[in-house]
């Protein structure tokens, strides 16, 4: 029962909602249900694009695939087959201009575009792009014409061709303006426009900033309908010009009025005001009109916030048709915002949304949301559909990081409404343990078998890490230090969250230590800390009774360490043969690691179709089951 309870709580914290929700009558106020709509089955699931045609029919790039929904599932295009899941592969457009769709094409740098009507992929044309691991360089204009770009061009597609001059822009870096009748394209001083009938023109602005490639130095929005507005990150301040004159426009009330605030994301709506999210205490979004009136939106620091959601997801927040403002939430699933009040969908409405990349509306005001977790649309006047469950549920805001479960079922978490304190459920009662540092800065968690879980909570001075117990606190200088005095008072695993991103193995009293996305082992003798490098990332590191450690890479490809030496071992990794799938995934079998930890490994056989099998034992015969390998 303590198990249970356990998992249940764990469940609840990690899709936590606002704490004091809105009214059913509250004025503004959407009524409805959340509806998810099913992809097809796949070895890769994940969503990387969602767009909405005219018709209103909804597009999805899936599972290494394209998909319309027909009303009652997802369906390939009629007349073609349409691939994602790689950089060329985008939707563009929308249901107010077109929508449209790229994918590879026969030559180097030349992509092809697909308009999507009605359930058909209707090729349109080949484009152009520098680089094959960068997104294309398009857009579709409010007024429904494709552009494209590049290092030195600038085309629109008018007339059935492309219309094209040369041009200083970036295909990464530029900042796009759409007023309806021109779009305006800027980059580092140059500002170029194209009216509806496909007309060019240059001006110089005398910006005293510039986009320096890979550190992404400003970011730039539509300022009213006539005006850009440029933050620069370095210099923290913000510049605005006229978008036909290129004049400079006084933003000296705005730099002013945030002063010490760190401005970290910024984006535009529909009636030309432009909105920051902002940190000065907490993060909150503030209000700019065109006619340069500042507020702060003060009902949004009750949210939790990704600091570069909306540079990062253009589409993660929507300027809706009636007034409102939808984004997502890091942690409070789906909000919006209509008169000063704030309405949220969370569990509450049974839903899990995670940080969503795309938030749509159709012409007939149906909002379509995706993420990690799927895809849903918002069904509006329907009755709200909701498990019994549902209204068992508590709810508890950790303050930072996410709650975590040690060896012995305890959940451990820091909660908002205990400063001061990690907070740890039995399975029947809370105990709140006062701690030495600030549990709004816990960013990296441990868990290890004896029922301790390791922590980093960063200083103003250093990073140091706690091992805590239910019984004891203590600190150490670094995750190396706090590793060998883990081993030394027994520790033989370890389990990091994926946030992290290590992997640890212990052999004896030998130390080693992964780091995802890096070549480098660091590696502790009984004595010494040395480093050691491999030709590819790390993937994981297991301990291994017949190699010592296994060090796995992302190329497949396995090395141990012998005599002071990292060596490459022969694994074949698509031979037919026996494997262990446990907490790392995959890794080669051993008897010894499975009679050890029985519980935390399943032997699996490997076929010639590619799929894992598992033994399965019924009561009248063994049957095989099979593991998708994806």
């Amino acid at each position: 029962m303590r198990t249970a309870t356990a998992i249940l709580l764990t469940m609840c914290c990690c899709v936590s909602g606002l704490l004091a929700g809105t009214e059913a009558e509250q004025p503004d106020e959407l009524v409805g249900r959340w509806e998810q709509l099913s992809l097809p089955p796949s070895r890769h699931p994940g969503v990387s694009a969602i767009g909405i045609e005219p018709e209103g029919t909804l597009w999805v790039m899936a599972n290494n695939s394209v998909y319309y929904w027909d009303g009652q599932e997802f369906r390939q295009p009629v007349n073609t087959k349409l691939t994602s899941g790689y950089y060329l592969a985008k939707l563009y457009g929308g249901p107010d201009r077109g929508l449209y769709a790229t994918q590879t094409g026969e030559h180097d740098h030349t992509g092809k575009v697909y308009k999507l009507v009605d359930g058909n992929a209707i090729y349109v044309t080949d484009f152009y792009y520098d680089k094959s691991y960068n997104y294309p360089a398009l857009y579709v204009s409010k007024s429904g014409l494709l552009f494209n770009w590049g290092t030195h061009f600038l085309a629109v597609y008018f007339e059935d061709q492309w219309k094209q001059i040369e041009a200083h822009l970036s295909p990464q870096y530029t900042l796009t303006f759409d007023t309806g009748d021109k779009v305006y394209f800027y980059y580092n001083g140059n500002l170029y426009s194209v009216d509806r009938d496909g007309n060019f023109n240059k001006r110089q602005i005398s910006a005293p900033i510039e986009s320096i490639p890979v550190q992404k130095r400003i970011h730039g929005v539509l300022w009213g309908q006539d005006k850009m507005l440029i933050f620069d990150y370095v210099s923290k301040q913000f510049y605005a010009y006229h978008l036909d004159t290129g004049e400079p426009v006084n933003t000296e009330p705005i730099n002013s009025y945030l002063a010490d605030r760190s401005v970290n994301d910024l984006f535009s709506t529909n009636n030309g005001d432009v909105w920051l999210l902002i940190r000065n205490r907490s993060y909150a979004l503030l209000r700019i009109t065109p006619e340069c009136d500042i507020t702060t939106v003060k009902e949004t620091a009750k949210l939790s916030w990704d600091h570069v959601q909306f540079r990062q997801f253009p589409h993660s927040v929507l300027s809706a048709s009636d007034g409102s403002i939808w984004f997502s939430s890091r942690q409070d699933g789906i909000v919006r915002y209509k008169n000063g009040k704030l309405q949220v969908f969370d569990w509450r409405q049974g839903v899990s949304f995670g940080i969503c990349r795309y938030i749509l509306e159709d012409s007939q005001g149906q909002i379509y949301v995706s993420s990690d977790n799927g895809v849903h649309v918002f069904r509006q006047g329907q009755p709200t559909q909701l498990s019994t469950q549902i209204h068992q549920w508590q709810e508890y805001r950790p303050s930072s990081s996410h709650p975590v479960r040690d060896s012995e079922g305890n959940i451990w978490m820091c909660l908002e409404d205990h400063p001061g304190h990690i907070s740890r459920w039995d399975g029947y009662r809370w105990h709140h343990m006062k701690v030495p540092f600030d549990t709004s800065k816990v960013h990296s968690l441990i868990t290890d078998d004896q029922g301790h879980i390791l922590l980093s909570a960063p200083s103003s001075r250093s990073l140091p890490w706690y091992d805590i117990s239910p019984y004891d606190i203590n600190q150490y200088k670094n995750l190396k230090d706090i590793l060998i005095a883990a081993v030394a008072r027994g520790a033989k695993r370890f389990h990091a969250d994926r946030f992290i991103q290590i992997s640890i193995a212990i052999k004896g009293s030998k130390i080693w230590i992964g780091h995802h996305n890096t070549d480098i082992v660091s590696y502790f003798d009984g004595e010494q800390w040395d480093d050691f490098y491999v030709r590819t990332d790390i993937d994981y590191l297991y301990e291994s009774p017949k190699y010592g450690i296994l060090i796995r890479t992302k190329g497949g490809k396995y090395y141990t360490y012998d005599g002071g030496q990292i060596s490459l071992v022969e694994i074949p990794k698509y031979a037919p043969t026996r494997w262990l799938l446990g907490p790392k995934y995959l890794q080669p079998f051993e008897q010894e690691i499975l009679d050890e930890y029985p519980e935390e490994y399943i032997p699996v056989e490997r076929a010639e179709d590619g799929k894992y099998y598992m033994l399965v034992r019924q009561e009248s015969d063994n049957t095989n089951t099979s593991i998708d390998s994806g």
